[in-house]
């Protein structure tokens, strides 16, 4: 696993070899960051569920100006801690959060241009994150909302507090975009 374009391009990341850290593949994560390229540049950036930070780094590596990870495995986030060490990543440019994704997120103390969500694929509260939210400031109003979720485990296609714009399916996975609703 590596970062694949920007300021560390080619630079190798650390994942452990238990199956707890699923990272992104490289063609998933390259094909996310070109259909969002314009986001990324100088964006405040959310990334939850963020295991070994793949998701997060790439956002660093392509131009956003901070992360913050939310990981709740003290496993996962060493490995993140590890790859930011690695990397010599400015602290300035992170935050590292140990916590629960819905706890992270139901008291927000500040709002993102975009939000990276990977969680586990059998998940079983994405709906409910994903309208927590896009119903809250957590996500800005221009912001966007990216989501690798199983085909399994689909979102509603539109509720009162969020719209898909795209989705994109890769073998049993789909890559949501979301944003507010109006």
């Amino acid at each position: 696993m590596q970062i694949l374009a920007g300021k560390y391009k080619g630079k190798r990341l650390q994942a452990g070899n238990d199956l707890s850290v699923r990272p992104l593949t490289s063609r998933l994560k390259e094909n996310i960051f070109n259909i969002m390229h314009q986001f990324v540049a100088g964006a405040v950036t959310l990334d939850l569920f963020s295991g070994s930070g793949s998701f997060g780094l790439e956002a660093l590596s392509r131009g956003a100006c901070r992360v913050d990870f939310v990981e709740s495995s003290r496993r996962a986030a060493g490995y993140l801690q590890s790859n930011l060490s690695t990397l010599n990543i400015d602290p300035g440019c992170y935050r590292i959060h140990q916590t629960d994704a819905f706890r992270f997120c139901e008291q927000p103390q500040e709002s993102y241009d975009l939000i990276l969500m990977d969680p586990p694929f059998k998940f079983q509260h994405l709906q409910e994150l994903t309208e927590l939210i896009t119903s809250t400031d957590l996500l800005r109003p221009a912001g966007i909302l990216v989501i690798h979720h199983e085909i399994s485990n689909p979102l509603a296609p539109a509720t009162a507090v969020y719209r898909i714009e795209d989705q994109r399916r890769y073998g049993r996975s789909l890559i949501s975009f979301i944003r507010r609703g109006e």
